[in-house]
């Protein structure tokens, strides 16, 4: 990165007497460095921190504060393990059909009263508070009680070293999400990476902080999701509704198996930009407004002859003319998010297809609406709230 700028990375060499590019694989990243305002949850991993400083005897009181974010129905969001074989001790905060629950590996939590159906897997930021008095629990969110329970037995497991905090998930379960702090009887936990005992599937940094709809998909800026080819010929139009706080990421993009022709929809310094690719030729066109403020923002792309405008919330469209006013073969299919690092790209394509972090909705083809459900394959990213495991790779081929 040079001056705020992103820049490709290639290299030439000479053959018979002229200059040709190598196709090369390239590692890249995003630079931009990020307010460590939050813990990043991927899905697909979980973070352990020490756990010494945590006391818990035997009806003593204990509060849990934690701040989430998240749209995935089942999993575990913290946890306090005691891990001595002789008198193995926990408490588990966990999500069940989107309503948060408690349990411990030595006592049964047996509901008790209030059992509200309250939902937190909506993507609304939410405040969870746990309050422990002997062998009663409460929960609550954002000061509501949306729960009570009564314990089978007082949880007891002092200051032993071997106490062990999970957050984000564990070997067996992970939730994706974005955890902006938790705090245990007043004490605010260090949950960056450097204080970590284990720490995979995981980001330091900020994430999308603010409501994200179930309608579309979510990412977290390292994934794509995969749908059957669109063929972007003569005349079209495209629609979408975007929302992200980051100023890179794909929102669209599609190409030939040699990606020499290939269309992209973008964020770029906080702007959209839409590019065309014909082989080596360019065509691109942008907005002039910042849209990674968070908010949801309406983007239309329309091709009429050899013209291409770039509406943003049905306002100061832009325009250009088609350097090359051919049709674009985009028969590998329509990537939404990022793209996988099997699709070789052209060099003036790699700074715009940094893996996009947000939200994605209501995704329209020449006015036929994209059923986001229907979708061929997808590495980590939430579509309609459930979380698609696997995390994606990072370099790619470029041309």
């Amino acid at each position: 990165r040079i001056s705020n700028r992103y820049v490709g990375l290639w290299g030439y060499t000479e053959s018979g007497g002229n200059l040709e590019p190598i196709q090369a694989q390239v590692e890249y990243s995003q630079f931009a460095e990020r307010p460590r305002n939050g813990l990043c949850m991927k899905g697909w991993g979980y973070a352990t921190y020490p756990g010494n400083g945590i006391t818990l005897r035997a009806g003593q009181p204990m509060t849990i504060d934690i701040r989430l974010q998240t749209f995935d129905r089942d999993g575990l969001i913290f946890g306090l393990r005691k891990l001595d074989d002789n008198s193995p001790d926990s408490l588990e905060v966990s999500l069940s059909e989107g309503k948060v629950v408690l349990s411990s590996e030595s006592s049964v939590f047996t509901p008790d009263g209030i059992n509200s159906d309250f939902i937190i897997s909506s993507g609304t930021i939410y405040t969870i508070s746990i309050e422990l008095s002997g062998i009663v629990a409460t929960v609550s969110v954002d000061g509501d009680i949306v729960s009570t329970y009564r314990l089978s037995s007082l949880l007891d497991w002092g200051t032993s070293d071997q106490n062990i905090i999970y957050v984000g998930g564990d070997n067996d379960t992970s939730v994706s999400g974005v955890i902006k702090n938790i705090v245990v009887d007043g004490i605010k936990l260090n949950l960056l990476q450097d204080n970590a005992l284990v720490y995979k599937g995981m980001t330091d940094g900020s994430c999308l902080s603010s409501k994200i709809a179930l309608d579309g998909i979510s990412t977290f800026g390292s994934g794509y999701v995969r749908y059957p080819a669109v063929e972007f010929v003569e005349d079209f139009r495209i629609d979408v509704r975007i929302r992200t706080s980051q100023p890179y990421g794909v929102i669209l993009f599609a190409s030939d198996a040699l990606g020499f022709n290939a269309i992209s929809l973008s964020v770029d310094d906080g702007q959209v930009e839409f590019v065309a690719m014909k082989r080596y030729v360019k065509t691109a066109v942008r907005t002039g407004k910042d849209v990674s403020d968070g908010n949801w923002h309406d983007v239309s792309i329309v091709r009429e002859n050899s013209t291409i405008t770039l509406h943003l919330d049905g306002y100061s469209p832009s325009s250009t003319y088609l350097r090359e006013n051919v049709a674009y073969p985009t028969n590998h299919g329509l990537y939404l998010a990022g793209i996988p690092h099997t699709i070789p790209l052209l060099l003036d394509l790699v700074p715009h297809l940094l893996p996009f972090e947000g939200a994605i909705r209501s995704l329209a083809v020449n006015g036929a609406v994209i059923d986001l459900n229907e979708y061929v394959e997808a590495e980590d990213i939430s579509l309609a709230g459930t979380t698609v495991r696997h995390p994606a790779k990072s370099y790619r081929t470029i041309q």
